[in-house]
């Protein structure tokens, strides 16, 4: 696993963050949700899975809502923070707009 910037990229949960997913189901089993809504990428509607198969008072079915979706990184997606650059990293963290990915 390495610390990359996915944003829009639709890509498959590492198996950390299946762990992770799974561990956010259990711990919101005690609570009876509504509704439980993600994004369309597979990462989101993996961890909604994760949620909804705890549930019991739900309709089956989980809500996909494209305003979910991460930021495209743009030219960032895909890539460390050590490929992006240390200098621009700062840059994007002080708010620098000269730095936003395209």
């Amino acid at each position: 696993d390495r610390p990359v910037f996915y944003g829009a990229l639709d890509v498959d949960l590492s198996p950390l963050g299946e762990l992770e997913a799974k561990a956010a189901g259990a711990y919101l089993q005690q609570f009876a949700l509504q509704n439980v809504a993600a994004s369309p990428l597979k990462r989101a509607v993996y961890g909604a899975n994760q949620v909804l198969s705890r549930q019991e008072n739900t309709d089956g079915d989980f809500k996909i809502i494209n305003g979910f979706t991460e930021l495209d990184r743009g030219a960032w997606c895909g890539k460390t923070k050590g490929e992006i650059g240390e200098e621009n990293m700062a840059k994007f963290d002080a708010c620098d707009e000269s730095v936003t990915p395209e």
